[in-house]
Protein backbone atom coordinates (compact mmCIF):
# COMPACT_ATOMS: atom_id res chain seq x y z
CA UNK A 1 0.00 0.00 0.00
CA UNK A 2 1.25 3.78 -0.93
CA UNK A 3 2.97 5.88 2.09
CA UNK A 4 0.53 8.69 0.96
CA UNK A 5 -3.22 9.23 0.05
CA UNK A 6 -3.39 12.21 -2.61
CA UNK A 7 -6.68 14.32 -2.40
CA UNK A 8 -7.89 17.06 -5.32
CA UNK A 9 -9.21 19.97 -2.57
CA UNK A 10 -11.36 22.73 -4.05
CA UNK A 11 -11.03 25.98 -2.43
CA UNK A 12 -14.49 27.69 -2.90
CA UNK A 13 -14.35 31.80 -2.15
CA UNK A 14 -17.54 32.54 -0.35
CA UNK A 15 -16.37 36.25 -0.11
CA UNK A 16 -13.90 38.37 -1.83
CA UNK A 17 -10.43 37.61 -1.78
CA UNK A 18 -7.40 39.26 -2.04
CA UNK A 19 -3.92 37.47 -2.19
CA UNK A 20 -0.38 38.21 -2.64
CA UNK A 21 2.72 37.38 -0.41
CA UNK A 22 4.36 40.94 -1.24
CA UNK A 23 4.43 44.31 0.16
CA UNK A 24 2.26 46.76 -2.38
CA UNK A 25 4.26 50.45 -2.47
CA UNK A 26 2.07 53.08 -4.00
CA UNK A 27 -1.65 53.33 -4.55
CA UNK A 28 -2.33 50.14 -6.33
CA UNK A 29 -2.42 47.13 -4.62
CA UNK A 30 -2.77 44.07 -6.84
CA UNK A 31 -4.14 40.65 -6.22
CA UNK A 32 -2.36 37.28 -7.14
CA UNK A 33 -3.80 34.45 -8.94
CA UNK A 34 -2.72 31.31 -6.71
CA UNK A 35 -3.59 30.32 -3.52
CA UNK A 36 -0.16 29.11 -2.32
CA UNK A 37 0.32 25.58 -0.67
CA UNK A 38 1.56 27.66 2.77
CA UNK A 39 -1.88 29.96 2.97
CA UNK A 40 -4.11 26.56 3.34
CA UNK A 41 -1.46 24.87 5.23
CA UNK A 42 -1.83 27.49 8.02
CA UNK A 43 -5.05 27.57 8.09
CA UNK A 44 -4.92 23.97 8.85
CA UNK A 45 -2.95 24.36 11.23
CA UNK A 46 -4.36 27.55 13.10
CA UNK A 47 -7.54 25.31 13.37
CA UNK A 48 -5.88 22.01 14.54
CA UNK A 49 -4.09 24.33 17.17
CA UNK A 50 -7.50 25.52 18.46
CA UNK A 51 -7.80 22.36 20.21
CA UNK A 52 -4.61 22.92 22.07
CA UNK A 53 -4.80 21.46 25.49
CA UNK A 54 -2.02 23.33 26.96
CA UNK A 55 -1.85 27.01 25.46
CA UNK A 56 1.33 28.15 27.18
CA UNK A 57 3.21 25.57 24.75
CA UNK A 58 1.73 27.03 22.00
CA UNK A 59 5.25 28.33 20.29
CA UNK A 60 7.09 25.08 22.15
CA UNK A 61 5.64 22.28 20.73
CA UNK A 62 8.42 19.84 21.69
CA UNK A 63 8.55 21.08 25.40
CA UNK A 64 4.93 20.10 25.72
CA UNK A 65 3.81 17.33 28.02
CA UNK A 66 0.84 16.06 26.43
CA UNK A 67 1.86 16.55 22.53
CA UNK A 68 1.20 12.44 22.02
CA UNK A 69 -2.46 13.30 22.24
CA UNK A 70 -2.18 16.65 20.61
CA UNK A 71 -3.94 16.83 16.85
CA UNK A 72 -1.38 19.52 15.58
CA UNK A 73 1.41 17.71 16.75
CA UNK A 74 0.52 14.53 15.27
CA UNK A 75 -0.32 15.76 12.00
CA UNK A 76 3.28 18.66 11.74
CA UNK A 77 5.52 16.67 13.96
CA UNK A 78 5.97 13.47 12.49
CA UNK A 79 8.70 12.43 9.90
CA UNK A 80 6.37 13.11 7.19
CA UNK A 81 4.46 16.63 6.87
CA UNK A 82 0.94 16.40 4.92
CA UNK A 83 2.25 18.54 1.43
CA UNK A 84 -0.14 21.21 0.70
CA UNK A 85 -0.08 22.20 -3.34
CA UNK A 86 -0.11 25.42 -4.81
CA UNK A 87 -4.33 26.19 -5.73
CA UNK A 88 -4.87 27.49 -9.28
CA UNK A 89 -8.24 28.58 -10.03
CA UNK A 90 -10.21 27.03 -12.80
CA UNK A 91 -14.06 26.74 -13.98
CA UNK A 92 -13.91 23.11 -15.45
CA UNK A 93 -12.04 22.01 -12.64
CA UNK A 94 -8.39 21.64 -11.61
CA UNK A 95 -5.77 24.20 -13.55
CA UNK A 96 -2.43 24.37 -13.89
CA UNK A 97 0.51 27.12 -14.92
CA UNK A 98 1.28 27.18 -18.54
CA UNK A 99 4.30 24.70 -19.35
CA UNK A 100 7.62 27.00 -20.44
CA UNK A 101 7.12 25.59 -23.98
CA UNK A 102 3.74 26.50 -24.53
CA UNK A 103 2.91 28.97 -27.37
CA UNK A 104 -0.14 30.83 -28.48
CA UNK A 105 -1.23 32.90 -31.67
CA UNK A 106 -0.06 36.88 -30.73
CA UNK A 107 -3.61 38.37 -32.29
CA UNK A 108 -5.82 35.59 -30.98
CA UNK A 109 -4.49 34.53 -27.84
CA UNK A 110 -5.74 31.51 -26.01
CA UNK A 111 -8.12 28.47 -26.13
CA UNK A 112 -11.30 28.13 -27.76
CA UNK A 113 -13.89 29.94 -25.02
CA UNK A 114 -18.03 30.34 -25.38
CA UNK A 115 -16.99 34.60 -25.41
CA UNK A 116 -17.51 35.77 -28.62
CA UNK A 117 -13.83 36.52 -29.59
CA UNK A 118 -11.67 34.10 -31.75
CA UNK A 119 -9.00 32.11 -30.53
CA UNK A 120 -6.34 30.02 -32.34
CA UNK A 121 -5.35 27.58 -29.66
CA UNK A 122 -2.38 26.99 -27.38
CA UNK A 123 0.67 24.61 -28.73
CA UNK A 124 3.38 23.11 -27.27
CA UNK A 125 7.36 23.16 -28.20
CA UNK A 126 9.01 20.41 -26.28
CA UNK A 127 9.23 17.19 -28.38
CA UNK A 128 9.46 19.37 -31.87
CA UNK A 129 12.06 22.17 -30.94
CA UNK A 130 14.01 19.08 -28.43
CA UNK A 131 14.50 16.86 -31.58
CA UNK A 132 15.25 19.25 -33.72
CA UNK A 133 17.96 20.05 -31.59
CA UNK A 134 19.13 17.06 -31.66
CA UNK A 135 19.29 16.19 -35.26
CA UNK A 136 20.96 19.45 -36.47
CA UNK A 137 23.35 20.65 -33.22
CA UNK A 138 26.41 17.94 -33.23
CA UNK A 139 27.21 19.33 -29.81
CA UNK A 140 23.83 18.75 -28.05
CA UNK A 141 23.89 16.88 -24.69
CA UNK A 142 23.23 12.96 -25.37
CA UNK A 143 23.33 12.97 -29.02
CA UNK A 144 25.94 10.53 -28.97
CA UNK A 145 23.66 8.13 -27.62
CA UNK A 146 20.62 9.13 -28.59
CA UNK A 147 22.00 9.20 -32.79
CA UNK A 148 24.85 7.35 -32.42
CA UNK A 149 24.76 7.28 -36.54
CA UNK A 150 24.89 10.59 -36.93
CA UNK A 151 27.53 11.44 -35.09
CA UNK A 152 29.37 14.96 -35.40
CA UNK A 153 27.74 15.52 -38.52
CA UNK A 154 25.26 18.89 -39.10
CA UNK A 155 22.67 17.62 -41.43
CA UNK A 156 20.79 20.78 -42.74
CA UNK A 157 16.65 19.04 -42.13
CA UNK A 158 13.69 20.88 -42.83
CA UNK A 159 12.50 22.39 -39.52
CA UNK A 160 8.57 22.49 -38.26
CA UNK A 161 7.86 26.22 -38.00
CA UNK A 162 7.05 26.92 -34.51
CA UNK A 163 7.19 30.72 -34.65
CA UNK A 164 4.18 31.25 -36.45
CA UNK A 165 0.79 30.33 -35.99
CA UNK A 166 -0.57 27.10 -37.58
CA UNK A 167 -3.98 28.57 -38.62
CA UNK A 168 -3.52 32.66 -39.39
CA UNK A 169 0.55 32.34 -40.01
CA UNK A 170 0.91 35.04 -36.80
CA UNK A 171 3.34 35.38 -34.37
CA UNK A 172 3.45 33.23 -31.16
CA UNK A 173 3.86 34.14 -27.87
CA UNK A 174 4.01 32.66 -24.43
CA UNK A 175 0.41 32.34 -23.23
CA UNK A 176 -0.06 33.84 -19.97
CA UNK A 177 -2.25 32.12 -16.88
CA UNK A 178 -3.54 28.75 -16.31
CA UNK A 179 -5.30 25.91 -18.62
CA UNK A 180 -7.81 23.30 -17.10
CA UNK A 181 -8.09 19.51 -17.46
CA UNK A 182 -11.11 18.06 -18.21
CA UNK A 183 -12.33 14.67 -17.23
CA UNK A 184 -11.54 12.86 -20.17
CA UNK A 185 -7.59 14.59 -19.73
CA UNK A 186 -8.02 16.90 -22.59
CA UNK A 187 -6.31 20.60 -21.80
CA UNK A 188 -8.60 23.13 -22.56
CA UNK A 189 -9.82 26.79 -21.47
CA UNK A 190 -9.77 27.46 -17.69
CA UNK A 191 -11.32 31.11 -18.13
CA UNK A 192 -10.54 34.52 -16.73
CA UNK A 193 -9.38 35.20 -13.09
CA UNK A 194 -13.01 37.52 -12.08
CA UNK A 195 -11.15 40.34 -10.85
CA UNK A 196 -12.41 43.56 -9.75
CA UNK A 197 -11.06 46.55 -8.80
CA UNK A 198 -12.05 48.71 -5.52
CA UNK A 199 -11.44 52.22 -5.23
CA UNK A 200 -10.88 53.53 -1.13
CA UNK A 201 -9.89 57.36 -0.15
CA UNK A 202 -7.87 57.58 3.17
CA UNK A 203 -9.26 59.69 5.97
CA UNK A 204 -7.57 62.63 7.97
CA UNK A 205 -7.80 61.38 11.57
CA UNK A 206 -7.65 64.30 13.07
CA UNK A 207 -10.82 65.71 11.15
CA UNK A 208 -12.85 62.07 9.82
CA UNK A 209 -13.48 63.23 6.66
CA UNK A 210 -11.67 62.22 3.12
CA UNK A 211 -8.41 63.56 2.61
CA UNK A 212 -6.88 65.25 -0.60
CA UNK A 213 -4.66 62.80 -2.87
CA UNK A 214 -5.35 60.00 -0.62
CA UNK A 215 -7.32 57.47 -2.92
CA UNK A 216 -5.92 54.14 -3.67
CA UNK A 217 -7.08 51.04 -5.59
CA UNK A 218 -7.48 47.29 -4.49
CA UNK A 219 -7.92 44.21 -6.71
CA UNK A 220 -10.08 41.52 -5.63
CA UNK A 221 -11.22 38.32 -6.49
CA UNK A 222 -14.82 38.03 -7.00
CA UNK A 223 -16.67 34.87 -5.09
CA UNK A 224 -17.93 31.94 -6.65
CA UNK A 225 -18.95 33.95 -10.15
CA UNK A 226 -19.02 31.81 -13.17
CA UNK A 227 -18.32 28.08 -11.12
CA UNK A 228 -14.92 29.32 -10.47
CA UNK A 229 -13.02 27.88 -7.55
CA UNK A 230 -9.58 27.06 -7.13
CA UNK A 231 -8.06 23.46 -7.18
CA UNK A 232 -5.33 21.81 -5.12
CA UNK A 233 -3.64 18.63 -4.70
CA UNK A 234 -2.59 17.57 -0.88
CA UNK A 235 -0.88 14.95 -0.29
CA UNK A 236 -1.09 13.39 2.98
CA UNK A 237 0.40 10.07 5.13
CA UNK A 238 -1.68 7.40 5.37
CA UNK A 239 -1.47 7.27 8.87
CA UNK A 240 -2.89 10.90 9.26
CA UNK A 241 -5.88 10.60 6.83
CA UNK A 242 -8.08 10.00 9.42
CA UNK A 243 -6.97 13.25 11.40
CA UNK A 244 -6.95 15.52 8.74
CA UNK A 245 -10.21 14.74 6.39
CA UNK A 246 -12.45 16.74 8.42
CA UNK A 247 -10.24 19.82 8.01
CA UNK A 248 -10.03 19.71 4.16
CA UNK A 249 -13.77 18.21 4.06
CA UNK A 250 -16.42 21.12 4.77
CA UNK A 251 -14.15 22.99 6.58
CA UNK A 252 -14.32 27.17 6.41
CA UNK A 253 -11.12 29.25 6.50
CA UNK A 254 -9.96 32.82 6.21
CA UNK A 255 -7.04 33.36 3.84
CA UNK A 256 -5.21 36.16 2.19
CA UNK A 257 -5.60 40.22 3.00
CA UNK A 258 -8.30 42.26 4.79
CA UNK A 259 -9.66 40.10 6.72
CA UNK A 260 -10.67 42.53 9.29
CA UNK A 261 -13.02 43.62 6.28
CA UNK A 262 -14.90 40.51 5.68
CA UNK A 263 -12.60 39.31 2.57
CA UNK A 264 -10.91 35.86 2.34
CA UNK A 265 -13.91 33.41 3.64
CA UNK A 266 -13.64 30.25 1.51
CA UNK A 267 -15.25 27.13 2.02
CA UNK A 268 -12.70 23.78 1.15
CA UNK A 269 -13.58 20.32 -0.09
CA UNK A 270 -12.46 17.10 -0.98
CA UNK A 271 -13.26 16.93 -5.16
CA UNK A 272 -11.50 13.40 -5.70
CA UNK A 273 -9.43 10.70 -3.80
CA UNK A 274 -6.39 8.97 -5.64
CA UNK A 275 -3.93 9.62 -8.11
CA UNK A 276 -4.48 12.02 -11.11
CA UNK A 277 -6.06 10.64 -14.48
CA UNK A 278 -4.26 9.58 -16.94
CA UNK A 279 -2.33 7.36 -14.63
CA UNK A 280 1.14 7.26 -15.11
CA UNK A 281 1.59 4.47 -16.95
CA UNK A 282 -0.64 5.40 -20.05
CA UNK A 283 1.08 9.22 -19.99
CA UNK A 284 4.48 7.85 -19.92
CA UNK A 285 3.27 5.19 -22.90
CA UNK A 286 1.55 8.45 -24.87
CA UNK A 287 4.75 10.18 -24.53
CA UNK A 288 6.92 7.90 -25.81
CA UNK A 289 4.48 7.89 -29.08
CA UNK A 290 4.81 11.52 -29.15
CA UNK A 291 8.54 11.34 -29.14
CA UNK A 292 8.49 8.72 -32.41
CA UNK A 293 5.92 10.34 -34.64
CA UNK A 294 8.25 13.40 -34.08
CA UNK A 295 11.29 11.31 -34.65
CA UNK A 296 9.84 9.98 -37.82
CA UNK A 297 9.62 13.31 -39.02
CA UNK A 298 13.14 13.89 -39.39
CA UNK A 299 13.71 10.16 -40.06
CA UNK A 300 11.61 10.60 -43.67
CA UNK A 301 14.42 13.30 -44.24
CA UNK A 302 17.81 11.42 -43.23
CA UNK A 303 17.71 7.64 -43.39
CA UNK A 304 20.44 7.73 -40.63
CA UNK A 305 17.94 8.68 -38.55
CA UNK A 306 16.11 5.76 -37.09
CA UNK A 307 12.49 5.78 -36.17
CA UNK A 308 12.96 4.27 -33.18
CA UNK A 309 15.04 6.47 -30.13
CA UNK A 310 17.05 3.77 -27.58
CA UNK A 311 15.57 4.09 -23.92
CA UNK A 312 12.72 6.33 -22.47
CA UNK A 313 11.82 10.12 -22.79
CA UNK A 314 10.04 11.59 -19.99
CA UNK A 315 9.62 15.08 -19.38
CA UNK A 316 8.95 16.93 -15.87
CA UNK A 317 6.52 20.32 -15.78
CA UNK A 318 6.59 22.12 -12.49
CA UNK A 319 3.21 22.92 -11.07
CA UNK A 320 4.33 25.21 -8.78
CA UNK A 321 7.70 27.17 -8.22
CA UNK A 322 10.41 24.93 -7.24
CA UNK A 323 13.67 25.34 -4.83
CA UNK A 324 16.85 23.59 -5.78
CA UNK A 325 19.67 24.56 -3.95
CA UNK A 326 23.18 22.89 -3.83
CA UNK A 327 26.58 23.30 -1.64
CA UNK A 328 24.48 26.45 -0.29
CA UNK A 329 23.70 28.19 -3.54
CA UNK A 330 20.75 28.21 -5.68
CA UNK A 331 19.85 26.32 -8.48
CA UNK A 332 17.64 26.49 -11.85
CA UNK A 333 17.92 23.36 -13.16
CA UNK A 334 18.26 20.26 -11.09
CA UNK A 335 20.51 17.33 -11.37
CA UNK A 336 19.14 13.72 -11.61
CA UNK A 337 21.01 12.77 -8.38
CA UNK A 338 19.29 15.49 -6.65
CA UNK A 339 16.11 13.93 -7.83
CA UNK A 340 16.98 10.49 -6.21
CA UNK A 341 17.08 8.93 -10.31
CA UNK A 342 19.05 6.01 -10.79
CA UNK A 343 22.68 7.53 -11.94
CA UNK A 344 22.42 6.60 -15.71
CA UNK A 345 19.65 8.77 -16.06
CA UNK A 346 20.83 12.09 -18.00
CA UNK A 347 19.20 15.22 -18.33
CA UNK A 348 18.76 16.66 -22.18
CA UNK A 349 17.09 19.81 -21.91
CA UNK A 350 15.57 22.53 -19.44
CA UNK A 351 13.21 25.70 -19.85
CA UNK A 352 13.48 27.15 -16.30
CA UNK A 353 13.06 30.80 -15.37
CA UNK A 354 13.79 32.18 -12.12
CA UNK A 355 11.56 33.92 -9.43
CA UNK A 356 12.18 35.19 -5.96
CA UNK A 357 9.40 33.31 -3.31
CA UNK A 358 8.96 34.07 0.30
CA UNK A 359 6.08 35.06 2.61
CA UNK A 360 4.74 35.41 5.60
CA UNK A 361 5.28 33.11 8.75
CA UNK A 362 2.16 33.14 11.07
CA UNK A 363 3.68 31.44 13.92
CA UNK A 364 6.43 33.66 14.37
CA UNK A 365 4.64 36.85 12.84
CA UNK A 366 7.69 37.36 10.83
CA UNK A 367 7.70 37.48 6.98
CA UNK A 368 10.09 34.44 5.57
CA UNK A 369 13.35 35.26 3.90
CA UNK A 370 13.12 35.36 0.07
CA UNK A 371 14.53 32.58 -1.68
CA UNK A 372 15.46 31.89 -5.81
CA UNK A 373 13.21 29.31 -7.25
CA UNK A 374 12.59 28.40 -10.80
CA UNK A 375 9.40 29.61 -11.76
CA UNK A 376 5.81 27.28 -12.09
CA UNK A 377 5.39 26.12 -15.92
CA UNK A 378 9.32 24.79 -15.90
CA UNK A 379 10.18 21.98 -17.67
CA UNK A 380 13.02 19.56 -17.42
CA UNK A 381 13.43 16.51 -19.97
CA UNK A 382 15.45 13.11 -19.70
CA UNK A 383 16.43 10.30 -21.22
CA UNK A 384 16.78 7.04 -19.55
CA UNK A 385 18.94 4.02 -21.14
CA UNK A 386 17.47 0.85 -22.11
CA UNK A 387 19.48 -0.69 -19.65
CA UNK A 388 17.70 0.98 -16.45
CA UNK A 389 15.42 -1.70 -14.54
CA UNK A 390 11.98 -0.18 -15.85
CA UNK A 391 9.55 -1.42 -12.38
CA UNK A 392 12.78 0.97 -10.81
CA UNK A 393 11.91 4.03 -13.07
CA UNK A 394 8.37 3.79 -12.18
CA UNK A 395 8.86 3.74 -8.71
CA UNK A 396 10.93 6.67 -9.26
CA UNK A 397 8.90 8.22 -11.44
CA UNK A 398 5.43 7.88 -8.66
CA UNK A 399 7.58 9.23 -5.75
CA UNK A 400 8.13 12.44 -7.44
CA UNK A 401 5.46 13.15 -8.36
CA UNK A 402 3.24 12.84 -5.12
CA UNK A 403 6.75 14.19 -2.74
CA UNK A 404 7.61 16.92 -5.33
CA UNK A 405 11.44 17.88 -5.81
CA UNK A 406 13.33 20.13 -4.18
CA UNK A 407 13.20 22.19 -1.15
CA UNK A 408 10.23 23.64 1.14
CA UNK A 409 8.00 20.80 -0.76
CA UNK A 410 4.96 20.90 2.71
CA UNK A 411 4.55 24.78 1.81
CA UNK A 412 3.55 23.19 -1.59
CA UNK A 413 6.54 24.35 -3.68
CA UNK A 414 8.49 21.54 -6.21
CA UNK A 415 5.22 19.73 -7.07
CA UNK A 416 5.41 18.08 -10.35
CA UNK A 417 3.75 16.22 -13.34
CA UNK A 418 5.50 13.43 -15.00
CA UNK A 419 5.09 13.49 -18.61
CA UNK A 420 1.98 15.93 -18.67
CA UNK A 421 -1.05 15.48 -21.11
CA UNK A 422 -0.30 19.37 -22.35
CA UNK A 423 2.94 18.07 -24.25
CA UNK A 424 1.07 15.72 -26.11
CA UNK A 425 -1.81 16.76 -27.17
CA UNK A 426 -1.17 20.60 -27.72
CA UNK A 427 2.19 19.49 -29.99
CA UNK A 428 2.74 22.24 -32.32
CA UNK A 429 4.35 19.93 -35.16
CA UNK A 430 1.53 17.24 -35.47
CA UNK A 431 -1.19 20.77 -35.40
CA UNK A 432 1.07 22.53 -38.23
CA UNK A 433 1.09 18.95 -40.46
CA UNK A 434 -2.46 18.66 -40.04
CA UNK A 435 -3.36 22.13 -41.56
CA UNK A 436 -0.75 21.36 -44.41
Amino acid sequence: MSAWQVFEVQILPTSPLQLGDESTVGSFQSTGDRIPGAVLRGAVAEHLMAHCSQPEYVTDHHRCPDRADCPFWQVFGGEREPLFGFAYPGRRGPAYPFPLTARTCKLYAGYEANDGRVHHGVYDLLLDRFFYELVTDPRFPAREALLPELGRDWPRLQRVPEERCPLCGGPLARPVGTYAVGADGVPGDAGTLPVRRVVHVGINRARGVAEDGLLFVQEIIEPAREGFAFYARVAVPQTEVDLLRPYLDGARYVVGRGRSRGLGAVEVAIRREGASSPDLQTRLADFQRAARAVRRFYAEQDPRIGLDTAGTLFSLTLRSPAIFERYGRPLLVPTPAMLGLPPEVRLVRAWARPETVGGWNAAAGLPRRTRLAARAGGVYLFWVPPSVDRSALMDCLNRLEVEGIGRERARGYGQVTVCAPFHVHNRLGATERSQR
